[in-house]
């Protein structure tokens, strides 16, 4: 009876917490407005709202019209390689990760997710 008691407590804090974590990405993509299908297009494929969001705060302080292209290479410059970057890449490496992102199956998951949504959304 007991363990039966734990499960359901459990189980209760289980389904409490996903209503806050869905409440929470709705308030993250209500300040996106505009930007969300990014958000969106980059969420199917990496899963967390937050970090998307929170780097994509600074992606836009450096970019007018940001877009989810210049937004993957601002990752690659400013998180992913970053070192490479800061370094000098001597080698020219980081451009060509940069040039070849079309053949990067991520990358493509995210075109086709930012393509589907912006037909959902834009319409």
């Amino acid at each position: 009876m007991t363990w039966l008691i734990i499960l359901c407590i459990f189980l209760s804090g289980c389904a409490n917490t996903k209503n806050v974590l869905v409440s929470e990405r709705d308030k993250i993509l209500d300040v996106y407005k505009k930007e969300q299908i990014i958000i969106l297009a980059y969420e199917k494929v990496y899963s967390n709202t937050f970090d998307i969001a929170k780097n994509f705060l600074q992606y836009k302080k450096t970019d007018i019209l940001p877009n989810y292209d210049s937004f993957w290479i601002w990752l690659i410059k400013n998180l992913w390689y970053k070192q490479l970057f800061e370094s000098g890449d001597e080698f020219g490496v980081g451009k060509q990760i940069i040039d070849n992102r079309f053949r990067n199956t991520d990358y493509q998951e995210i075109r086709k997710n930012y393509e589907l949504l912006y037909k959902i959304y834009e319409k």
